[in-house]
C-alpha cells in the first residue's frame, strides 16, 4: 500500500503543505491551534516522516544548485557570477541551470539537482512548481528565492523593490509632462510582473490618472514581447507619448520597433525601463533606467543559503529581504 505523504496530512488538516512542514520541522512561529490540528492529522492519516531520507540529506556534498530564467539576460549573468564567487569563498561549488522561464525545464532541473544531492538551491522561480519546491523544504533542503518569489512557501528570499522602482520611474515621466504612458510588462504570475504593474498603476493613481487598458501590454520578459508590444502600441490611433518597459530584454525589442519606424527618442516618444545594463548608457540618447543592485542580491542570496546550511537548528522562520532599486535619469525621458 502506498505510504501517506505530507500532502495527505495537509489535505486532512485543511492547511498548506508548507504549514505542515513548519510544524514537523519544529518552527516556532506556528499558531498552537494550527499545530495541534496538524499533529492530529498526522496521527489520523498515519503519516510517518522519512527519517532515513533526512539522514541522507545531512551528508554535505558542498554543492549548491542555481536555477535562473535566462542566462542571456545581463541581470542573471551578474547574479550568477556573484553567487558563484560568494559560494566559492565558503568552499561550495555551484551547478548552474538555465530554465528559459519554462516550468517543465525548471521541474526537470529541480529533480536533477535533488538526484545530485545538492545541499541547497537558489532559484528565480517560474511560479509554476510550488508543490515541488515545498517538497524540497520538507526534505530539509533549504531554498532561497531570488529576483521573484512564489508566495506561501517557507523559504528565504532576496528581492529588488520592484514596485517602488516602477513607481519612481513612472512618476518621473509624469513629472516631465507625459500623461499618456504605455506599459510593456512580463507575466503576472510572478512577483516581478505583478509588482512592476502595481508600481505603474499607483504612480498614475497618485496623479489622479486612470490607466488605459489599451496602453498596457503583458507578455514574457523577452525581446520578442517587447518588439510585438511596442508595434501594437504604436499602431493605436492615439499611441502613448512615453513607454515604460518592464525589463532590459523587452526594452531592446521596444527600441528596435521604434527605430524601424524612423521615430526618435525622446522627441517622438519618451522611453524608460527596468534594469540598467551597460548598453543603456551607450544608447543615443542614453536610456533612463531603474537600476537593480544585482551584485548585492547575489552575494546576500548565497550567504543566506550558506547560513541555513551551517545553522540547521535555526527555526526562526523565513527571512525576506527587499533591496531598494535606484532611478537613473538620462536623456531618453
Amino acid at each position: 500500500m502506498k505510504g501517506k505523504t505530507i500532502k495527505d496530512v495537509a489535505s486532512y488538516a485543511g492547511v498548506s503543505i508548507s504549514t505542515v512542514s513548519r510544524v514537523l520541522n519544529g518552527y516556532q512561529n506556528v499558531n498552537p491551534e494550527v499545530k495541534a490540528l496538524v499533529l492530529e492529522a498526522v496521527e489520523a492519516v498515519g503519516y510517518t516522516p522519512n527519517a532515513l531520507a533526512r539522514g541522507l540529506r545531512s551528508q554535505s556534498t558542498k554543492t549548491i544548485g542555481l536555477i535562473v530564467n535566462n542566462i542571456l539576460n545581463p541581470i542573471y549573468s551578474v547574479l550568477s557570477h556573484a553567487i558563484e564567487n560568494t559560494a566559492r569563498k565558503y568552499g561550495y561549488h555551484v551547478f548552474l541551470c538555465n530554465s528559459g522561464a519554462n516550468p517543465e525545464y525548471e521541474l526537470e532541473y529541480l529533480e536533477s539537482l535533488y538526484e545530485k544531492k545538492v545541499d541547497g538551491i537558489i532559484i528565480a522561480p517560474t511560479g509554476r512548481n510550488k508543490e515541488k519546491m515545498e517538497a524540497f523544504v520538507n526534505y530539509g533542503i533549504p531554498i532561497v528565492q531570488v529576483d521573484r518569489r512564489i508566495e506561501g512557501i517557507e523559504t528565504d528570499s532576496i528581492l529588488t523593490n520592484n514596485e517602488q522602482g516602477a513607481y519612481d520611474l513612472v512618476t518621473h515621466m509624469l513629472n516631465q509632462g507625459y500623461s499618456s504612458i504605455g506599459l510593456i510588462v512580463g507575466i503576472q504570475s510572478v512577483t516581478t510582473g505583478m509588482d512592476r504593474m502595481t508600481g505603474y498603476y499607483n504612480a498614475l493613481s497618485d496623479k489622479g490618472l486612470t490607466p488605459q487598458t489599451e496602453h498596457i501590454k503583458v507578455g514574457h520578459f523577452d525581446e520578442e514581447t517587447g518588439y510585438k508590444a511596442m508595434n501594437e502600441l504604436l499602431d493605436l490611433p492615439n499611441p502613448p507619448r512615453a513607454i515604460f518597459a518592464g525589463n532590459n530584454l523587452m526594452a531592446m525589442g521596444g527600441i528596435k520597433a521604434i527605430h524601424e519606424r524612423g521615430l526618435r527618442i525622446p522627441d517622438d516618444i519618451a522611453f524608460g525601463m527596468f534594469d540598467d545594463p551597460d548598453w543603456a548608457q551607450l544608447h543615443n540618447p542614453a536610456i533612463t533606467a531603474v537600476r537593480q543592485h544585482t551584485q548585492q542580491i547575489g552575494v546576500e542570496a548565497a550567504e543566506q543559503l550558506i547560513y541555513r546550511l551551517k545553522h540547521p537548528e535555526d527555526r526562526s522562520g523565513p527571512r525576506h529581504r527587499v533591496i531598494d532599486s535606484e532611478l537613473v535619469i538620462r536623456n531618453s525621458t
